[in-house]
């Protein structure tokens, strides 16, 4: 993303939003009983959306009277641009029976102009990079407490891509990659969880691990055949009030038959921000951030975070030198006092690249 300027009229309404959700003890939100909801809309424009808008809501409720049991969660995003694509995200976390069991769902739904540069770290600039893709799917993930904070589960996942138009992408056109045509996603696996966190919307103590192995095969209905293992670890430390660092640690490794818009991405609003999510694809991907956060006046807080990360074929073939690196500030506008829910805007500068970020809870 190279243009950062396209970005201008979201950094506006963005700030534009944090001073009116200053003006109200409670913003854009109302309780309900044990829950309460917060939305609000947002503005963006881009060279492959051109101008889009949309809107974000989260819902949050604890299913016990006891303030021990973690709150559980829903989320829904979307928007809709000019250029007639959309996309809807859809993730309600449940924490049950005094955080026995928790059950999360990650499903999505659209349509939208993507970009592929080929597979590889150091795959070059070209202007031929969109396509445009239709997809669907969900994740299930349900765990059960085995030990402690410690939890175990099954992973039920399903997706589908349409490739509508390859444009003039070489890569695709090609058609020697996986995934050119699209193709259905079916997988099964494990996953097992360790959660310390004081807080899961703004944690000042404790950490959070997760390992996933999910084996994606035709005899679960699905075109291809491959492995995806994930491990997701968390750490937070209070180095005085209100003041926060955290540290995310991230690998993403897969194996066999992997359609190209599967293939781990570097990049987004929650890792390496600063790169557009997938700019740089191959089969693992190992990933560090660090981000220190403070409140500096009332519910207005900011953050500086930095990440170095890549992509390889290899874990072998991972060179400290080829190593992109992500920098980046942000501004924090404290939702719920009491829950510690805050709505952030970042900006994040990578390797002559930028992005910006408007979302609801932190990036980790």
């Amino acid at each position: 993303m190279k243009n950062s300027n396209s970005y201008l009229p979201l950094i506006y309404l963005g700030i534009l939003l944090l001073f009116h959700a200053a003006q109200s003890e409670n913003p854009d939100s109302t309780e309900t009983g044990n829950s309460k909801i917060h939305v609000y809309p947002y503005l963006f424009y881009t060279p492959e959306t051109h101008l889009a808008f949309g809107a974000a809501a989260i819902s949050y409720f604890r299913t016990s009277a006891d303030t021990l049991v973690k709150p559980s969660k829903l989320t829904l995003s979307g928007y809709y641009s000019t250029r007639r694509q959309y996309y809807v995200v859809l993730r309600p976390e449940f924490y049950l029976m005094q955080n026995t069991y928790r059950i999360y769902l990650d499903a999505n739904f659209g349509n939208f102009y993507d970009k592929f540069w080929g597979i590889g770290n150091t795959t070059p600039d070209i202007e031929t990079v969109d396509y445009t893709r239709m997809a669907y799917g969900f994740q299930l993930n349900s765990q059960t407490r085995l030990y402690g904070n410690i939890k175990g589960g099954a992973i039920f996942e399903l997706s589908k891509s349409v490739i509508k138009d390859k444009k003039e992408n070489p890569y695709l056109l090609a058609g020697n990659i996986p995934g050119t045509e699209g193709g259905m996603n079916s997988g099964l696996g494990a996953a097992f969880s360790y959660d310390s966190r004081d807080n899961i919307f703004y944690p000042g103590r404790g950490g959070f691990l997760e390992l996933q192995a999910v084996f994606f095969e035709e005899m679960f209905g699905g075109d291809f055949n491959f492995q995806r293992y994930l491990a997701n670890y968390r750490h937070f430390t209070t180095l005085a009030t209100n003041h926060i660092l955290a540290f995310q640690f991230y690998g993403n490794f897969t194996s066999g038959m992997i359609p190209f818009y599967e293939l781990p991405g570097l990049g987004g609003q929650n890792t390496m921000r600063g790169y557009f999510l997938g700019r740089y694809r191959d089969k693992q991907y190992l990933m560090a951030q660090a981000e220190y956060r403070t409140i500096v006046w009332w519910r207005l807080g900011l953050v500086g975070f930095a990440g170095v990360g890549d992509v390889t074929n290899s874990l072998s073939n991972l060179r400290l030198p080829d190593l992109k690196y992500s920098v980046g500030i942000g501004i924090r506008f404290v939702l719920d006092v009491r829950e510690k829910l805050n709505v952030r805007m970042d900006i994040g500068f990578g390797k002559e690249s930028a992005g910006l970020y408007f979302a609801i809870e932190e990036a980790f």
